[in-house]
């Protein structure tokens, strides 16, 4: 009985991230108006910020370093991911296979947003931060 009440709280689990899943890319998968697709996408999120605090495995691979960088410079990478993926697409060679393209998008993708961070976004909330510093006293 034990075992069986595992196995259903697993495929439970499973099934609370497959609809997860579902309600945050809904908006991709079918058609709808977008306060419903937006009130989908927001019950996703909540949905998947339960099943992170409600995971320590999940919360381990999360603090993972190579996640964690990627989470540091994710607004970086936000910046930059779109027009590098489009100068990758018009500017490389007829040649070359899309594939080694989406490769190079990545890594540039990657390089640039970590200058950009290092460059721009860390010293910007240093500032910040003396800045309310400042106010505060």
């Amino acid at each position: 009985a034990a075992g069986s009440r595992a196995a259903r709280a697993r495929r439970g689990r499973a099934g609370l991230w497959l609809l997860c899943y579902l309600l945050l890319t809904y908006r991709w998968l079918g058609p709808g108006p977008a306060l419903l697709l937006d009130l989908l996408n927001g019950l996703g999120a909540a949905l998947l910020i339960l099943l992170v605090l409600a995971s320590r495995r999940v919360q381990a691979m999360l603090g993972w370093a190579p996640l964690a960088w990627l989470g540091a410079t994710s607004f970086s990478l936000y910046l930059v991911h779109v027009p590098v993926i489009l100068a990758v697409l018009h500017l490389a060679p007829p040649a070359m296979p899309l594939v080694a393209q989406l490769i190079a998008a990545i890594g540039l993708s990657l390089l640039l947003a970590w200058a950009l961070f290092h460059a721009v976004e860390r010293p910007s909330m240093r500032l910040g931060r003396a800045l309310a510093a400042r106010v505060e006293a």
